[in-house]
């Protein structure tokens, strides 16, 4: 009889230390598991959490524990501010859904400084198990990897992707009889700049046109860099056409005035292209097209005065307010382009003429 209870309670001990040696692997994965686990029973108490739960629910470490009901574990993270201005109460009674039979959600919500995945599912017998990951790098990631696939890398500014997608907007807007503008600008001796005291110079000189050309626009607006030193301006809910040329005055102002670069004082002049929409076409390829030509006429005029290149490119031209190219020109000191508005015929062959406001250029008094 004593050998038989001594070999009982040896087989009892082998069990124990097997059920030790397992619950110390237990836990050794819930601890270095990147997940936050959190386990409740039919009454709603915490069985099961890991360390990596306060971690991530950007709660401080133990408030957490084994014991805790699921209302106790609510009234935690409200404190936090993890709800908004919502009660614990009343954010008890909506997530306690999870206890539900047959009940499993998927969804993400920030909780703290953290991005949350959450998956609940609820367990046979009642209780349930909700795992919490931290998807912040992820998302801060792929937000990074969207805002580069979609801007320009040297300015920040919009690229060419993210410009078609806002003249797709305007343009669905235009139908609803809301005007805009595209404004293509190149800036003028920039090329001298780069070849002359080299590309790093000629990157900070165009951050510095690009902290000027924000600026100078609406947040409703839309600044895009096109390539090398082409620019392109998307001037949101024109009232009138003469906005355009306002706005056009206003940045060949501002991006002539005097940079200091490094120590040094460099000048660099802007010649401005501009097209309204829905006048000038109803696709974003027709709108820089012709923003893109008016823009050649502006540069032409300004390197031959007194001679327009309406004859190649237009039918014909007439004033249309604004400024005219008897205007004053800018300070020689900062040896500048001014521009000069009209209102330009042109006709494609075989199409109907469209018609452009174009943004001539006057070069300033030697």
């Amino acid at each position: 009889m004593a050998e038989e209870l001594e070999n009982a309670n040896e087989r009892l001990r082998e069990v124990v230390a097997t059920l030790q040696v397992q619950n110390g692997r237990f836990e050794a994965a819930l601890e270095n598991m990147s997940l936050g686990i959190a386990m409740y029973d039919a009454e709603e108490r915490l069985v099961v959490a890991n360390t990596r739960l306060c971690e991530v629910l950007c709660v401080p470490p133990g408030s957490l524990r084994v014991g805790m009901t699921f209302s106790e574990v609510v009234a935690v993270c409200t404190e936090a501010h993890h709800f908004s201005e919502t009660r614990a109460s009343e954010v008890y009674e909506f997530r306690r859904r999870v206890f539900a039979a047959g009940s499993a959600f998927q969804f993400e919500e920030p909780r703290g400084r953290n991005i949350v995945a959450v998956t609940t599912r609820a367990l046979d017998g009642g209780g349930c198990i909700l795992t919490f990951e931290d998807m912040t790098e992820r998302r801060r990631a792929e937000a990074q990897v969207e805002h580069m696939a979609r801007h320009d890398a040297l300015t920040g500014l919009a690229n060419r992707t993210l410009l078609r997608g806002r003249l797709e907007e305007a343009l669905a807007r235009a139908s609803r009889g809301e005007s805009f503008a595209v404004l293509y600008l190149d800036l003028d001796r920039f090329k001298a700049v780069n070849d002359t005291l080299g590309h790093p110079v000629g990157d900070e000189l165009l951050r510095a046109v690009t902290a000027r050309l924000r600026a100078s626009i609406r947040e409703v607006d839309t600044a895009a860099r096109l390539g090398g030193d082409e620019f392109a301006v998307v001037q949101a809910s024109l009232h009138q056409p003469q906005d355009a040329t306002v706005l056009a005055r206003r940045l060949i102002e501002e991006l002539s005035r005097p940079y200091e670069i490094q120590g040094q004082q460099l000048v660099v002049g802007t010649s401005i292209g501009i097209a309204l929409a829905p006048e000038d076409g109803a696709s974003a390829d027709v709108l820089l097209k012709h923003a893109d030509l008016a823009l050649y006429r502006a540069k032409s005029e300004g390197a031959a005065p007194g001679a327009s290149s309406s004859a190649r490119w237009m039918r014909r031209c007439r004033h249309a307010g604004g400024w005219s190219s008897t205007s004053a020109a800018p300070s020689p000191s900062r040896n500048s382009s001014c521009c000069s508005s009209r209102w330009c015929m042109s006709a494609a062959a075989g199409s109907s003429a469209s018609r452009r406001w174009s943004a001539g250029t006057i070069p300033s008094a030697a």
